[in-house]
């Protein structure tokens, strides 16, 4: 039987190194399906906070978005969807640069 020990190590060893494989494998599955989880909840919230951006969008007010229509494109309300203003605050802009725009063009 002296013979079957060393094999008998190297088959321990091996056994032992496998379960710790296992162990790091099992341990990584649990951490992607966590980030899996987060990534999910994340892309489910941007999506959610599109569709409201999408539904703030008024058909047809364009032309008052856009620079009362002097040819100047208003770029702070016709740019990114992401806009921090609310649609209350994006009609007060435009009043605002309409009234800019009058006066700019009576002193010219």
């Amino acid at each position: 039987m002296g013979w079957f020990s060393p094999k008998s190590n190297e088959i321990l060893l091996l056994r032992q190194d496998v379960d710790t494989l296992k162990r790091e494998v099992r341990n990584l599955q649990l951490d992607w399906t966590d980030y899996e989880q987060r990534l999910r909840r994340r892309v489910a919230s941007l999506s959610r906070q599109t569709e409201r951006l999408a539904e703030l969008e008024v058909p047809g007010n364009e032309d008052a978005l856009a620079g009362g229509g002097n040819g100047q494109a208003n770029t702070a309300l016709t740019g990114p969807a992401g806009s921090s203003l609310t649609l209350r605050q994006q009609k007060l802009q435009a009043q605002i640069l309409d009234r800019r725009a009058r006066l700019t063009r009576k002193e010219e």
